[in-house]
């Protein structure tokens, strides 16, 4: 065979690949992000560039404006509007501090509504929405609750909104079902709207997988007049996603739920999104917030917040000037020298000579596990497969790998793990992190 001939071969040999190669992937699935990021512009099954859409749809003349600050910066006072407007927030956890919330029922007061669908939101805003609903001797304001399972069936309330069939929801990622935490309202504890005067529950959810069927209807959608306006809240905004929009029953679920709107301006808020987790931390870490105060009272007052305010400065320059004066003169210090290294191969001796390895371990693995929570959303209570297969589909990570890792938490709880399983366990988790999504 010539050399002519043997370069002819060659390059239809690397033509065939090349084809082949093209319409493999052209036929191959394509891969989906199934993180629950409500993304507004995101296209993904949990994204809201749909129902950003439908917006547009519902309200054609009015104008749909992102928020990209927080509330108590970009939220328009109610007196610079012109006609009634609408505020909008769809995410896993509503993040607001006070002043934040403060601005948005100060907009919801004059006439405006806010809706807001969520999993979790602020102690605070609980407390200020349903504070006119409860006894005064109600001392906390606890976050939603959950129903744990793979689909529901939601309705609503109004008879000129309500189905015969109801609109059936599943939790559904890479075409499999799982379990989902679905939220809802407690109306027995909770939130105190059993038997509220203001409250009016507009839909909820059956699970009918339930085995307690005589209570299983779960409040997931509420109006709450506030002023001349209104607050709704939407506990499953999941629902509201790319995913389930494509269906055209979840459409009209979802345009029935935007009937409680009002025609006017939507101020959609693409600041206060978070996690839910999140948010339970923030409720967790703070007491519930005094109705009065002298402290506010004093704030309230402007003769007495510029006397208040000047009375913190004269205090700081008081401080400054005398610390200045009376301080001794402070010594040159030598510059530390990094050691960090140094430490870490101490204590990685001292594990080797102790043969704590194990110990070492269970550490990495209880890193793992915030490391997921925090990120994913996923519990480890139970490191099964089907947390494997939920991660694997969340992280972009392959099932074998995930599921090596998940086996040593067998192999450190019986405590055989060896130097070399102590090696290759973190390398599975070095490869975990530097490749998941």
């Amino acid at each position: 065979m010539s050399n002519l001939s043997k370069y002819i071969l060659l390059g239809l040999v690397v033509v065939a690949i090349g084809v082949l190669l093209f319409f493999n992937q052209k036929n191959e699935k394509k891969r989906f992000d199934w993180r629950e990021t409500y993304a507004e512009k995101s296209k993904e099954p949990f994204g809201t560039a749909v129902v950003r859409s439908l917006l547009k749809s519902f309200f054609p003349n009015d104008s749909l404006i992102d928020l990209k600050e927080p509330l108590k910066k970009s939220l328009p006072n109610p007196d610079s509007l012109n006609e009634p407007a609408n505020y909008m927030f769809m995410g896993d956890g509503f993040y607001a501090d006070s002043a934040d919330i403060d601005k948005l029922l100060l907009f919801t007061h004059e006439g405006n509504k806010a809706f807001i669908a969520a999993n979790a939101v602020p102690n605070y805003l609980l407390e200020q929405v349903f504070k006119d609903s409860c006894n005064d001797d109600y001392e906390t304001y606890n976050s939603f609750r959950e129903e744990y399972t793979d689909s529901v069936d939601l309705n609503f309330n109004h008879p000129q909104l309500i189905e015969n069939k109801a609109f059936a929801y599943e939790f559904v990622i890479a075409e499999k079902k799982y379990n989902h935490d679905w939220s809802y309202i407690d109306t027995l504890r909770g939130e105190c709207t059993e038997g509220a005067k203001n409250i009016t529950p507009l839909g909820f959810f059956k699970n009918n997988k339930s085995k307690y069927k005589e209570d299983n209807v779960f409040v997931n959608f509420i109006k709450v007049p506030y002023g001349r306006g209104a607050v709704f809240i939407h506990t499953n905004p999941i629902v509201f996603t790319n995913f389930h929009l494509l269906d055209s029953t979840k459409a009209r679920y979802v345009a029935k739920s935007f009937s409680h709107l009002t025609a006017g301006a939507i101020y959609w808020d693409t600041k206060s999104r978070t996690s839910r987790e999140v948010v339970r931390r923030m409720n967790g870490s703070n007491a519930r917030l005094q109705k009065d105060g002298p402290l506010k009272y004093i704030l309230e007052q402007p003769a007495l917040r510029w006397a208040w305010f000047i009375f913190l400065a004269l205090i700081g320059l008081y401080l400054f000037f005398g610390a200045k004066r009376r301080q001794r003169t402070i010594p040159i210090l030598e510059e530390k020298s990094n050691t960090s290294l140094e430490f870490i191969q101490t204590i990685g001796q001292m594990y080797f000579r102790t043969g704590e390895h194990v110990r070492l371990c269970e550490m990495m693995m209880k890193q793992f596990q915030t490391f997921v929570r925090e990120r994913y959303g996923l519990t480890s209570r139970e490191m099964n497969n089907e947390f494997v297969e939920t991660l694997s589909a969340k992280a972009g990570m392959p099932f074998e790998h995930i599921k090596k890792i998940v086996n040593y938490e067998h192999l450190i709880a019986r405590r055989s793990l060896t130097d070399d399983s102590m090696v290759d366990f973190h390398y599975l988790l070095n490869i975990f992190y530097k490749s998941c999504k």
